[in-house]
């Protein structure tokens, strides 16, 4: 090919893709004019934004769809990125997290919601929790525990306070040493539906008596269930009393793990269910 036919159709190839290029704008600015109608729907219906079963399917859909040449990976942080912006159209969403800016709450912060929504800095863990139950900020991020120092016991105090759901967690290295990881949670009023993989946390005291533990816990046992936490912490209210932060494996809508909680409860002064959420896979991030 010389020269005049190799620009000659470089121009055309070119042309070809500013055209697709203005069909993918206009497509996109359609997809979003719908899904802004759909939030009004779910607006009106009291349905919630937020459908991971729903995002999930219309990826598996897509992928199985896909002849290339882009490979599922390219494919799924499009749409995941799509997705996120018709979710922010639908109800844009405030998120406040522990400053200062880079800290590693706030990049925890950005990853999750990738990069989508407005993000407010709060100068402690307090404030964050206050915001988010005063309807100030849609969610709050904040740390739980670090792999190396253990639990964020502010944190854990906090959710004793507050009547606050954990919509999500995040896991984040936080420095250059790959063994250092935090666990961060995504705290808000949405209650996330099952996911196929999802963990509980509660939040119970027991009576100050011998074996009390013992027989709160006993129920997880006799159901097989996988206990994936135990955490206490002093209520703070009562000398030698404690509150327990336990994780467990699956969701408060499956009938073996509420079955489950009532038989803790059954043993315990009291019960909070903090959350029911997805479990935090690395690998099915698409911004990794």
């Amino acid at each position: 090919m010389n020269e005049k036919k190799f620009e000659f159709e470089l121009s055309r190839l070119r042309d070809e893709i500013d055209r697709i290029d203005s069909k993918m704008l206009s497509l996109i600015n359609q997809r979003l004019e719908i899904g802004k109608k759909v939030g009004i729907i779910k607006k009106e219906t009291g349905s919630p934004i937020l459908d991971r079963n729903r995002e999930r399917n219309l990826i598996e859909r897509l992928s199985k769809m896909n002849q290339g040449p882009a490979d599922n990976a390219l494919l799924k942080y499009f749409f995941t990125v799509i997705i996120t912006a018709t979710r922010e159209i639908q109800k844009p969403r405030t998120i406040s997290f522990l400053g200062p800016e880079a800290s590693f709450t706030h990049i925890a912060a950005l990853a999750h919601f990738k990069h989508s929504g407005k993000f407010v800095e709060q100068p402690n863990l307090y404030e964050i929790f206050r915001e988010v139950e005063k309807d100030q900020s849609h969610f709050g991020v904040v740390p739980v525990e670090n792999s190396i120092e253990g639990a964020v016991n502010h944190t854990l105090d906090l959710f004793a306070d507050f009547d606050l759901n954990i919509c999500a967690e995040h896991y984040e290295p936080v420095s250059h040493d790959s063994r250092n990881i935090t666990r961060f949670l995504v705290i808000g009023k949405d209650v996330p539906q099952p996911s196929g993989k999802d963990k509980t946390s509660i939040l119970f005291a027991t009576s100050h008596e011998p074996g009390a533990l013992f027989k709160a816990l006993e129920p997880i046992d006799r159901a097989g269930l996988n206990m994936l936490k135990l955490e206490s912490r002093p209520t703070r209210h009562q000398n030698w009393s404690y509150y327990f932060f336990l994780d467990i494996e699956g969701h408060y809508q499956d009938q073996q793990v509420s079955d489950t909680i009532d038989d803790i409860k059954a043993h315990s002064l009291s019960l909070k269910i903090l959350g029911s959420y997805p479990v935090f896979i690395k690998e099915a991030m698409p911004y990794d």
